[in-house]
């Protein structure tokens, strides 16, 4: 995946692998090519911002909300906040990528310096001289695009790769059919020259033609497979198998590849094949324009985006370039750290849930709510020792059914908690040698465990700790079930109380159970 949080700031870009834990960043979007979406989706709750052709692509093709999505103007300063009460902001400026439709580079301006975020991007002169970095000076650190930064990767201009294109398809354009290898985002300018030079519908798939109407590309695009012998297919369509059948009847088929990137690989692929014709066409700026773009910017630092570690990631051919001023230094303001921590947009208080005991009912296969025991009666017993609670056992001595009981208290929002069942058990009854160290599970009979195995969560307590333990799955607990989900320990203290660690399955509902268990047992210390 390419994208990264700038060090010590709140910037993230192409960066959406969070968890539940993650502070909040300000996200943004450069373009919409898959591998800087990758964790991008309809369940994403957080604000981005972006182009306003990106904006589009972003609600049709993953349904993101369109109140988190804040569309900037390409070319004009704008401020965003980083901290409560606009305590510390920022400007950022889009320039136009040249890379793909909605594609652009991010100028971050704030407590950090400058900073230059190129994504993805093809250089063309126009974008020193009025593209948004023709007074662009003094930049702290370049972000860039090092996806080419070899010196043996140099490349034909735009329109000289095009003519080759042309010089295919106009040698054999009567009797042959052409397939055009793309992605499913870019180069759309190639395929309108190719329609209006020769005349022809270029025939794409109904995916790709409702992103050419999203995009409002002029009228040369038909879903008609029998309208032209242009064609439009998707590049992991290019393999062996496929060019055997279009070969196989009778008509001729030249598969064109525009791309830079397959002349790198030495690797024999499909690519190897006479009828495919590789063209470097390439929406990445070559090692020649690398060249010219930072020796115009003279920026103090680079940092590569692409393959970090990899044999590109070396920039160190551009130290000549690099600017001889003092570097910056700076760390993150404290009220920037805080609302990393809390975020601009407040959370919505937790509902409050109904913990009032109440019996549990023998009809009731699954509790469907929050199971609870009020403090008070707890206390009043005599648990058991923590190194005797634990949910992992493989033996189920008989006759100990009569020693455990289980309560369940429903909440107030019951489809909201529906499948978090929560099993208090006690052990005052329990004799000695019906446990294990560690081991507490296994002194329930098989009857018991099944209960417990439709419950999401088994919990014990005493009177200095609580102890809330997770289980796996449906099947009899066992050591290898753990395995089998991902965990989030949560530790939380309090005056009389030792760290909790918690395995979540169910990370949101089981959260927010929890903390409202919690501020109860916090306010029945306070009360005493």
């Amino acid at each position: 995946m390419n994208g990264c949080i700038i060090t010590d700031t709140p910037i993230a870009v192409d960066f959406w692998r969070l968890t539940t834990d993650s502070p909040y960043y300000v996200h943004f979007l450069s373009h919409m090519h898959s591998d800087h979406t990758r964790g991008l989706s309809s369940a994403w709750r957080r604000p981005l911002y972006c182009s306003e052709v990106t904006s589009r692509l972003l609600k049709a093709k993953f349904h993101v909300k369109e109140s988190l999505i804040h569309t900037l103007p390409i070319g004009q300063a704008i401020v965003i906040p980083l901290a409560h009460d606009n305590e510390e902001t920022m400007t950022v400026t889009l320039i136009d990528a040249n890379h793909c439709p909605g594609a652009v580079m991010f100028l971050f301006e704030g407590y950090f310096g400058k900073i230059l975020y190129t994504g993805d991007f093809k250089y063309s002169p126009s974008m020193l001289s009025e593209g948004g970095l023709q007074n662009c000076q003094n930049i702290d650190v370049l972000y860039l695009d090092n996806t080419f930064n070899s010196e043996g990767c140099v490349w034909p201009a735009e329109h000289e790769a095009a003519e080759m294109i042309e010089g295919v398809i106009s040698s054999s354009i009567s009797d042959t059919n052409f397939l055009i290898a793309l992605h499913n985002l870019g180069k759309e300018e190639l395929l309108v020259r190719i329609a209006l030079k020769f005349q022809r519908w270029i025939v794409v798939s109904p995916a790709r033609y409702e992103t050419l109407k999203l995009l409002e590309m002029p009228n040369v695009f038909t879903t008609d497979p029998e309208a032209s012998n242009i064609s439009v297919i998707n590049q992991s369509e290019v393999t062996w198998k496929n060019l055997i059948k279009w070969n196989s009847g009778g008509v001729k088929t030249i598969v064109i590849v525009p791309s830079a990137l397959y002349k790198l690989s030495k690797v024999k692929t499909a690519y190897n094949h006479p009828n495919v014709v590789l063209v470097p066409y390439s929406s990445h700026s070559s090692y020649t324009e690398l060249v010219t773009f930072v020796s115009n910017l003279c920026p103090k630092r680079i940092v590569p985006i692409v393959n970090e570690g990899g044999s590109s990631s070396d920039v160190s051919s551009f130290d000549c370039f690099l600017s001889k001023r003092e570097q910056l230094h700076y760390k993150i303001p404290e009220c920037v750290k805080t609302y990393q921590r809390a975020g601009i947009f407040p959370r919505k208080e937790m509902r409050k849930v109904n913990l009032q005991t109440k019996a549990r009912t023998a009809k009731r296969k699954v509790p469907s709510g929050v199971v609870y025991e009020d403090l008070a009666e707890v206390s009043s017993k005599d648990c058991a020792r923590t190194t005797d609670i634990a949910i992992e056992g493989n033996v189920s001595p008989p006759e100990t059914e009569r020693n455990v009981n289980l309560i369940s208290v429903t909440p107030e929002q019951p489809r909201k908690y529906k499948g978090m069942g929560l099993v208090t058990v006690h052990r005052d009854e329990c004799s000695p040698r019906d446990s294990q160290e560690g081991d507490y599970v296994s002194t329930l009979s098989a009857e018991q465990k099944g209960h417990l195995v439709k419950n999401d969560v088994l919990s014990a307590c005493n009177q200095q700790e609580i102890v809330f333990c997770q289980n796996y799955d449906s099947k009899p607990l066992s050591g290898t079930s753990r395995h089998q989900c991902r965990k989030l320990k949560l530790q939380y203290k309090t005056p009389n109380m030792k760290i909790i660690s918690i395995p979540v399955k169910h990370q949101i509902s089981f959260y927010q159970v929890f903390e409202n268990i919690m501020a109860k047992i916090r306010d029945e210390h306070a009360e005493k």
